[in-house]
């Protein structure tokens, strides 16, 4: 099969699936985000680098980096900066729903310190 690039995450599940004979393929994460994205997107270089160059080499401080929990609602914010100017309807519904995993990310965070205060406290 052949790997392209262009192919979103949905398309190389279904090659790998179909080419799957003595297994069988799965795929974890948020399939919402991922399923319509380009591979390129989860790629480590650019389109136009035929091969990555050795580390020693690359210009790193050009590259935006995310820690692992952040990496959608980083990419979001990146798609929305990409449509403000173009499509402003698509925009605000990517403000909104990175608000939204904003507010849940603070939702949770908080209910975890409560946990944590009642479990230590427990223990004393």
């Amino acid at each position: 099969a052949v790997v392209s690039t262009q192919s979103t995450g949905e398309q190389q599940y279904q090659i790998v699936k179909n080419e799957t004979v003595f297994s069988h393929a799965s795929i974890y994460g948020d399939l919402v985000y991922i399923f319509k994205e380009p591979i390129s997107t989860f790629l480590g270089h650019s389109r136009s680098e035929t091969k990555p160059k050795p580390a020693s080499r690359r210009n790193i401080s050009s590259r935006r980096t995310a820690a692992t929990p952040d990496v959608m609602l980083e990419h979001l914010k990146e798609k929305m900066s990409r449509l403000v100017a173009v499509n402003s309807v698509e925009a605000e519904r990517l403000d909104k729903e990175i608000r939204y995993h904003i507010q849940t990310e603070g939702k949770v965070q908080e209910i975890l310190g409560e946990i944590s205060d009642q479990v230590t406290a427990s223990r004393s």
